[in-house]
């Protein structure tokens, strides 16, 4: 077989240039851009951040493990709507009923609070609205008694185990973590927070504020007509959460767990006003509880519910489609796409283990312990899950956007032959069904090109060849899924035209002119003209300046074995 004259195998990129195999002058290379940072999947298996501007080689993931060779991501541009994707016990965004959002308690760091145990005096605390100190503890009335301390040092926008116990309640007060105190910012990122008011040592997983190093802890007792509440052994120091799949937030996953009730156990964002096609991803993974839904609970009830110990979605409601997807260590990736009317909300729901489908508003008894481990969320605009765009803490608080990403410029005059030649692509698209995505060798405009393209249309995969202006031979198949790897090429000679995808010929074409000297110099991921970029996975382009016999072509676009072919597929082979 001949060698050919521009050869693309991702291995090595810098940021602003994605390096060619051949030829070896560097004329080859495509030049890149992306002004943001972005995410990918690396060599280990784990989400990493790749800096603005550097290109993403991903690695493909078969059951959780990564097995093959890394190919170029390429997407277009996406915001993350919801703005504490990772900082789940961020108290005033993410509201919790009938569960609790923990951290790893066997992290915990050193005391932040001064007298917690208020042995002999209430000394470091301020007492106030009727608040009186007792034998090693304080009461809190009824109708706003209030106890606080200020100078609350720790990390901002950090994760915090309060700890506090209720030693007597004879009130019908409301017990709160108050967060609009007149004596200075509240230590934790939240408003008025109700905490758990009964007998009994209670214990709360809270972020910090991301605005101030020190700040405000108030518990104060709202409302009521009668009683008092009686505290004590008040404590809070900084805690890590749990392993995550990433690299650049490895301790950032938190645990959903259940309560004791015989309730719903879920949690939810605030209400996103945009109407459209949404679509919403989670990172999750089982403890002792190993079913989840996902369901709107504000746009008409669609759900979707996984089973996270064999991998499957096991009902979708509604308008919701779903997908699960294992990445590393046991952590899924899942999520849930639907039309959205005027606005959503999801909730998160931790299930029994005996759920087999059906509604996700269920109650169960719950055993306080029991949950599931959860990291990174995100909705976007569209119908498929993207790559993460949070690539920093302190990026919370606001929505997140990775800005599209252009990859063009390889190639020159002498690199292509404009009477004969054969372009050979080997890529997955990131979605069946999208806005037209084009790899092209051109003049730098639309009327002279070489064009192999996804189609709008579902699962279409074809290719055009334009000569001043005018389709020379065009065509376009159906395939099964266009988001597994696939092995394509186009040959082109004046009336000699073929077409071939995995091993087979499935178009020849007799009727036809090439082009004219010196005309095709670059080969770029996006029209002659530029748009319809190819937001794609691509794994190899070759391109070679002569037509190949037909053994030739079909050795190109085949796999040397079933398995080389199954693991291209990313199959599961049993």
């Amino acid at each position: 077989m001949a060698i050919p004259t521009l050869a693309l195998v991702p291995t090595g990129v810098k940021a602003g240039k994605v390096y060619s195999v051949l030829p070896e002058t560097g004329v080859g290379d495509f030049t890149f851009t992306r002004a943001s940072a972005a995410t990918r999947i690396n060599s280990a298996g784990l989400l990493e951040v790749e800096a603005t501007g550097v290109p993403r080689l991903e690695y493909p993931l078969i059951d959780g493990v990564v097995n093959g060779c890394p190919s170029l991501l390429l997407e277009n541009q996406a915001t993350n709507l919801i703005t504490y994707p990772i900082s789940f016990p961020t108290a005033n965004y993410w509201t919790r009923s009938g569960a609790s959002i923990e951290a790893d308690a066997t992290t915990e760091g050193t005391e932040t609070v001064t007298n917690g145990n208020f042995t002999g005096s209430a000394t470091g605390w301020v007492l106030a609205n009727g608040a009186v100190y007792g034998t090693n503890n304080i009461d809190l009335p009824f109708g706003g008694g209030k106890a606080y301390q200020g100078g609350i040092v720790g990390v901002v926008n950090n994760t915090y185990k309060l700890e506090y116990t209720v030693t007597a309640n004879t009130s019908d007060s409301v017990l709160t973590l108050y967060g609009f105190s007149e004596h200075g910012a509240s230590f934790f990122a939240m408003n008025t927070f109700v905490v758990d008011g009964t007998v009994g040592t209670h214990t709360v997983y809270l972020q910090s504020s991301a605005s101030a190093a020190s700040g405000v802890i108030e518990f104060r007792n709202v409302g009521g007509t009668v009683g008092a509440v009686t505290l004590d052994n008040v404590s809070c120091k900084e805690v890590q959460g749990y392993s995550s799949p990433s690299v650049d937030f490895p301790t950032s996953a938190f645990k959903l767990v259940e309560d004791t009730s015989n309730a719903l156990h879920y949690f939810y964002h605030p209400t996103i006003g945009d109407a459209g096609i949404k679509t919403a991803s989670f990172f999750v993974k089982a403890g002792e509880r190993n079913k989840i839904g996902i369901r709107d609970g504000a746009s008409g009830g669609s759900y979707v519910s996984f089973d996270l110990e064999n991998g499957i979605i096991l009902d979708e409601f509604l308008t919701a489609t779903g997908t699960i997807n294992a990445v590393a260590d046991g952590w899924y990736k899942i999520s849930i796409e639907q039309t959205i009317t005027s606005a959503l909300r999801y909730q998160i729901f931790i299930l029994p283990n005996s759920y087999t489908s059906g509604s996700v508003i269920g109650t169960y008894q719950g055993d306080g312990t029991s949950g599931i481990y959860i990291f990174m969320a995100q909705v976007e605009q569209g119908s498929y899950a993207t790559s993460p765009t949070l690539t920093s803490l302190t990026a919370e608080g606001t929505t997140t956007t990775r800005v599209a990403e252009v990859c063009n410029g390889a190639g020159d005059a002498s690199t292509f032959n404009d009477s004969e030649g054969v372009l050979m692509l080997e890529a997955a698209a990131l979605v069946n069904q999208d806005s037209d995505r084009v790899i092209t060798i051109s003049d730098g405009t639309n009327s002279n090109r070489v064009t192999l393209f996804y189609e709008q249309t579902t699962n279409t995969l074809g290719y055009n060849i334009v000569v001043g202006g005018s389709s020379q031979s065009v065509n376009i198949q159906t395939l099964i899924d266009v988001t597994s790897f696939t092995k394509v090429c186009v040959k082109y000679k004046t009336n000699d035209f073929a077409f071939w995808i995995n091993g087979f010929e499935l178009v020849t074409d007799t009727s036809g002119a090439t082009f004219g000297a010196g005309v095709l110099t670059e080969l770029a991921f996006s029209g002659g003209g530029g748009g319809t970029t190819f937001y794609s996975k691509t794994k190899q382009i070759q391109y070679f300046n002569t037509v190949l016999t037909s053994a030739e072509l079909e050795t190109l676009t085949s796999w040397t074995s079933f398995t080389a072919m199954a693991n291209a597929q990313q199959y599961s082979i049993i």
